[in-house]
């Protein structure tokens, strides 16, 4: 694929005239003439004035790097010997030179129109040039010029000190070129804002560098972002208030304190051309862990996967902290959606593999036909990269990690062995469940259930005249509780009320779908404990009051009700945060000797739940 790349750029930026978007023929924000050095250089640079590799000794000032995919650099094609992808630029990037004249207007919106055009081919490199020349870049590092990629040694080496790179770079340029604003016809400055707004929502929706696992790493340990996008750029305290770009416009100090569940939520979702690549670069945000990683190409990448997992796990148990694909969904098949009717220049190379063979194996561009594209897109409507690939349970795989930098736990008791995780803790399981016998088939609420389940013995209106929230609620108690307790189901809002319309006023406003709810939750909490009719009842409560109950959240990829599968909580393993604490939950298929991670219960309030309580004997847990 080739780059457009316009000189006249939209920015953000504060200055006498006022804080709105506009294009200027020069950025108005640039960087300083002469750059600290800092600690730490690469080998190699380009120096931007003419284009040339030197090393990173020689330099006596700091120095800035990009971020940007391989795809936008030319057309890739994959070599028949090896199946490797190499790049092939045909001078098809277009820098567009502009010149700006003021408009004649009586408002005070400074309006400008592009007086001059001049359109120019070029190579990649030269696009780099111009960028660089537009922001005052005197050196820059990037993969392509700075690293001899036959070199097989050397690639290892700078691949393992990545993280210093971009660490050490004053600012990172992330080069986007979907990044642009579309429709520029309007003289209204709340107008510009909303162009400027949709036109940052493209990275994350639309771009190729948004979907990359290696610009990931590179993004979070970079100090600065400047986006550059085909007519519009915007340093990091801007491009911060664009959807889903704060977390990696944050700084490395704030990174550190990321879960590695907030991590992989971002990783799981994303491509790397080389699969390998899926370790090295997440392993370069661990620079603990990368000094314990094999860098080769040619070792057996799920041993290597499973190795880097297994220290991801010592080093962060939240890697449990997982459910079903929520997000992930809605991001795939938006981005499905968004490649329809393109050509498959515009496909990531990971969804276009399948094409790639013998007989179609030149420019991507060129030969890939119109109609197996479109059954490829079809058929890639929804999947999530990570799930290619063979890996445990217990790394997520299956499900969609959760998305909390907050949320911590002091378990120690386990260890990794080979694909298994090996937990000792206390846990519960309702052992009136067995392969043969479910007791869930019963729980199926009906509204003549609901017509017949009691109310909590409380005044239904609050103190101040106000409604209260009226839930189903059931009483349980476990076997180490000294007292039953109470968990409640589904909410419905029932406003002012007095007793004798209170069953009335339930029936009227619980709808089917919210039965179902309510079923499905009793269904899944037979699986921890014993489960009866006859102890359901309508609780209510103001709003926010969890003085006397607790709610169960299940963010599980697998919810079997035949009764062929042993559930089991480990609450041994709190994942704490405030009141609420989230347990693993594994699962044993009848005939195996080893248990599946199928995500967590987050429980608030937690420590009401388990008062009173006295936990069960340790069990070790195998899980694969």
């Amino acid at each position: 694929m080739y780059i457009t790349y316009e000189t006249c750029q939209w920015s953000e930026y504060s200055d006498s005239d006022g804080h709105y978007p506009r294009r200027r023929v020069q950025p108005p924000e640039k960087l300083p003439v002469t750059i600290p050095k800092p600690a730490f250089m690469p080998s190699r640079l380009v120096r931007t004035s003419d284009m040339q590799v030197i090393y990173g000794s020689e330099v006596t000032e700091g120095y800035c790097a990009l971020s940007y995919s391989w795809n936008w650099s030319g057309d890739m094609i994959i070599d028949k010997k090896t199946g490797k992808y190499q790049r092939v630029d045909l001078g098809k990037h277009k820098i567009i030179q502009q010149s700006l004249e003021k408009e004649q207007q009586k408002d005070s919106n400074d309006n400008y129109h592009i007086s001059t055009t001049t359109i120019r081919l070029v190579q990649f490199e030269d696009i780099i040039s111009q960028v660089c020349k537009d922001f005052n870049i005197k050196y820059i590092w990037y993969d392509q010029m700075c690293i001899n990629q036959d070199d097989k040694e050397e690639k290892m080496h700078e691949i393992r000190h990545m993280h210093r790179i971009y660490n050490n770079a004053e600012v990172t340029v992330a080069l986007i070129p979907e990044f642009r604003i579309d429709d520029e016809n309007s003289n209204i400055k709340r107008d510009r804002y909303d162009m400027v707004k949709e036109a940052g929502a493209k990275i994350s929706e639309e771009s190729q560098w948004f979907k990359r696992l290696w610009t990931l790493e590179e993004a979070i340990m970079s100090k600065k972002l400047l986006f550059v996008g085909e007519n519009i750029h915007s340093f990091w305290n801007f491009a911060s208030m664009y959807d889903n770009l704060l977390f990696i416009c944050e700084t490395p100090e704030y990174y550190k304190e990321w879960t590695v569940c907030m991590i992989l939520w971002y990783a799981h979702i994303r491509t790397s051309t080389n699969s390998h690549d899926r370790v090295f670069a997440l392993a370069n945000l661990f620079p603990e862990i990368i000094q314990q990683i094999k860098m080769d190409y040619d070792q057996s990448l799920i041993d290597l996967m499973v190795h880097f997992y297994g220290l991801l796990a010592q080093k962060d148990l939240t890697i449990l902290c997982f459910g079903p694909h929520q997000e992930y969904e809605k991001i795939r098949r938006q981005s499905s959606n968004n490649c329809a009717g393109t050509s498959a220049s515009t496909l990531p190379l990971s969804s276009l593999s399948p094409l790639l063979t013998d007989d179609n194996s030149s420019s991507i561009s060129k030969e890939t036909d119109n109609t197996q594209l479109q059954k490829l897109q079809s058929q890639q409507e929804y999947q999530i990269p990570i799930q290619e690939f063979d890996l445990p349970s217990w790394t997520g795989v299956y499900g969609e990690h959760i998305k909390n930098n907050y949320i911590t736990t002091t378990f120690k008791n386990f260890s990794i062995k080979g694909r298994s995780m090996h937990v000792t803790c206390s846990a519960i399981s309702n052992d009136e469940i067995t392969f043969s016998n479910n007791n869930s088939s019963f729980i199926t609420l009906t509204h003549n259930d609901l017509a017949s389940i009691s109310t909590h013995d409380r005044d239904p209106v609050n103190s101040d005249g106000s409604g209260l929230f009226c839930t189903l609620a059931i009483s349980v108690r476990l076997p180490g509780h000294e007292d039953s307790k109470i968990i409640t189901l589904t909410t419905v809002y029932i406003g002012s009320s007095q007793d004798q319309e209170l069953v009335k006023t339930i029936l009227e406003k619980t709808d089917e779908t919210t039965l179902q709810q309510a079923s499905r939750e009793l269904q899944i909490l037979s699986h921890f404990m014993p489960i009866k009719k006859e102890n359901l009842f309508w609780h209510y409560c103001p709003y926010g009051n969890y003085t006397d109950h607790a709610q169960f959240q299940f963010d599980l990829t697998e919810e079997s009700v035949d009764g062929t599968s042993k559930f089991v909580m480990l609450t041994g393993i709190p994942f704490v945060e405030g009141l609420r604490a989230r347990y693993p939950v594994i699962k044993k298929e009848q005939g195996n000797d080893y248990y599946k991670a199928i995500g967590t219960i987050e429980i608030l309030d937690f420590e009401f739940f388990f008062s009173d309580y006295t936990e069960p004997a340790e069990q070790t847990f195998i899980i694969e």
